[in-house]
C-alpha cells in the first residue's frame, strides 16, 4: 500500500522579524497567512480523502491557525503535539543572525554544524530536540499501519531536521531544505520505515530566513 506524508510548513506569521532565530511563543498567522493556508487545504484534496487522513499538528498558535484555516476541522479531528514545537533558541530568540554570531561565534560555529551536545541557554540542547524529531518519526510510522495518508503542519526548522531523519541524511544536512512559508513537501512511506521525497516547496511562496544556512 502506498504510504503519502505531507509535510506543511505554516504560513505567513504576524509581525515576522526576518534573519532572526524565532520565538516559540504566541506566534500568529497574519490574514495573508490565513488566505495561504485556505489554498493549501483546497490543494491537498487533489491528493487525499479527508475523512480518512491523520493530521498531526504542532500546539503552537500558528500551526493551529494553519489547521482551522483549512477549514478541514469540520470533517475530522487533529492530533496536536507539542513535540512539534520549533527548537527552542532560548535568549538567542528572536535576535539576529549577525547579533548572535558576533556575541557568540564558538556556539554560532556549533548550531551551524548542529553539534547535540550545543545547549541554547534558558533553551534547549540540541541532543534533545533531536530526540523529540525521532519521537515523531516513530509516531508516523507507528500510524501508517492504521492509514495511508498523513498531514504533519509545523515550523521550517524541524520539519527540515525531520526530513533529515526521515530520509537518512546527517541532521546538519538540514540546511539543503529551505522550505518556504506555506509549502508542502511529499515524502512516499515505505513498510520497512524508509522514504522517498517526491515533492518540494509545492505552494510555497516566501523563504523566510529563520534559521542561518
Amino acid at each position: 500500500m502506498k504510504r503519502s506524508l505531507f509535510l506543511i510548513r505554516h504560513p505567513q506569521i504576524d509581525n515576522d522579524q526576518k534573519n532572526c532565530f524565532p520565538g516559540n511563543d504566541g506566534r500568529r498567522l497574519s490574514p495573508d497567512g490565513k488566505k495561504e493556508a485556505q489554498r493549501i487545504g483546497a490543494e491537498l484534496l487533489e491528493y487525499i480523502n479527508v475523512d480518512e487522513t491523520l493530521f498531526i499538528v504542532s500546539a503552537m498558535q500558528c500551526c493551529v491557525e494553519t489547521w482551522k484555516s483549512m477549514e478541514f476541522e469540520y470533517k475530522n479531528s487533529a492530533m496536536f503535539l507539542n513535540e512539534l514545537e520549533e527548537l527552542n533558541f532560548g535568549i538567542w530568540k528572536n535576535r539576529s543572525f549577525g547579533e548572535m554570531h558576533r556575541s557568540y561565534p564558538e556556539n554560532f560555529r556549533r548550531f551551524a554544524e548542529f553539534d547535540p551536545t550545543l545547549a541554547f541557554p534558558e533553551g534547549e540542547k540540541i541532543s534533545s530536540f533531536l530526540k523529540r524529531v525521532h519521537g515523531v518519526k516513530e509516531i508516523i510510522l507507528n500510524e501508517f499501519s492504521l492509514r495511508s495518508n498523513i498531514v504533519l503542519i509545523s515550523h521550517g526548522g524541524i520539519l527540515s531536521v525531520l526530513l533529515c531523519i526521515l530520509l537518512e541524511l546527517a541532521p546538519s544536512e538540514y540546511i539543503k531544505f529551505r522550505l518556504f512559508s506555506g509549502s508542502c513537501s511529499i515524502l512516499e512511506i515505505y513498510s520497512n520505515g524508509t522514504a522517498s521525497l517526491i515533492g518540494l516547496n509545492k505552494w510555497g511562496r516566501h523563504s523566510e530566513g529563520e534559521w542561518p544556512t
